[in-house]
């Protein structure tokens, strides 16, 4: 599993401040180290190498901080909220999510832990301490750490961060757990619906209510990136239909699947993520330029062949219901403006005041 990979490999950075001393550290040196940016503290006595920390992701960044946060106690820990989700590898720390405006994005070097709600004391610029109780079924063990099992995480979540970032991570959940060879498990789908409505009854705020049950009546398995589950709430929040991974008959008797299908309007949509064109190593063999030109014979296919549309949205266009309504606008597409009221008056009111 890659998160226990980057535990590995973040544990093996992770250096207190007696180790180092022992390695010969003084404490002057440490304090001008850390000055030069040779090494990063993570939290009080904790520190990596500059190196490790400028090149590592942010959800590696705050895989240390897990690590550094238990080894600084003795008593075990339970990670939760956006903590428990690096630890599940759902998207919490997305580049989209936390890098395309929606809203300044935290320091990785806190984590999130639940603790008893009669502790005393407050949270930290590295401990988001959450005074809850929770059950022993929603308790999980991974790499070595005690965390909130996906569920609740996923479902802690859409009480306390942007509602897009819990659909992203939902999504992605149920991607792993309810799809497979590009077929879903309806039963495993529907359990999951039937676990978030329960959590929802029980949620101790109305808006905590109402963002659960817009999680449940959104969150599908066939959204394949957190830019995709961005892109589908932006189009839904403005009145829009959209169908996921739809197929299309390619030259040879194969098939293409297209990110979205604008139900009723003749457009198609998809989501382009620089990773595509940039990362060599998500198209073995390819040029960004030689994966262009793939595309964009595939796009010329599936419109010439269908007589549909297509528009294609990158990071930027999803930022907000605003700005893809402009993008859409500019390719002369109607824009209803507005949540479907088939989603039920109260989701549509959730939805069209979530930023």
């Amino acid at each position: 599993m890659d998160v226990e990979r980057q535990l590995l490999s973040a544990g093996r950075e992770l250096r207190s401040s007696n180790q180092l001393a022992r390695d010969g550290m003084t404490s002057r040196g440490l304090m001008l180290a850390v000055r030069n940016g040779e090494r990063v503290r993570v939290r009080s006595g904790w520190y990596v190498s500059g190196a490790f920390w400028e090149g590592a992701r942010p959800e590696e960044r705050h895989l240390a901080a897990i690590v550094a946060a238990q080894r600084a106690t003795r008593t075990e820990l339970i990670f939760s909220h956006r903590s428990a989700a690096v630890l599940h590898g759902l998207p919490a720390w997305s580049d989209w999510l936390t890098g395309a405006g929606i809203r300044r994005a935290p320091d990785p070097r806190q984590v999130h832990l639940i603790v008893s709600p009669d502790r005393r004391g407050g949270s930290t610029p590295v401990a988001f301490r959450h005074r809850q109780t929770v059950a022993a079924s929603d308790l999980v063990h991974r790499g070595g750490f005690s965390t909130t099992g996906p569920h609740r995480t996923i479902a802690d979540l859409a009480r306390s961060e942007p509602f897009v970032l819990a659909l992203a991570c939902a999504d992605a959940e149920l991607r792993r757990t309810a799809a497979a060879r590009g077929a879903v498990d309806a039963d495993a789908w529907s359990d999951w619906r039937a676990d978030i409505a329960d959590r929802s009854a029980g949620a101790a705020t109305r808006n905590g209510v109402r963002s659960l049950r817009a999680l449940e009546a959104l969150a599908d398995p066939r959204t394949d990136s957190p830019l995709e589950s961005g892109a589908r709430l932006r189009l839904v929040q403005l009145g829009f239909a959209p169908v996921p991974q739809v197929e299309v008959a390619a030259p040879g008797g194969g098939r293409y699947l297209v990110d979205f299908e604008l139900a009723g309007c003749g457009v198609y949509v998809k989501c382009d993520g620089t990773s595509k064109y940039f990362d060599r190593g998500s198209d073995v063999g390819r040029s960004p330029e030689a994966v262009l030109l793939r595309e964009k014979q595939r796009q010329n296919w599936i419109t010439s062949t269908t007589g549909r549309r297509m528009v294609r949205l990158i990071a930027r266009d999803v930022v907000s219901v605003e700005r893809l309504a402009s993008v859409l606008r500019a390719c002369s597409i109607e824009v209803p403006g507005a949540p479907a009221s088939e989603l039920g008056p109260a989701i549509a009111r959730f939805l069209a005041r979530t930023p």
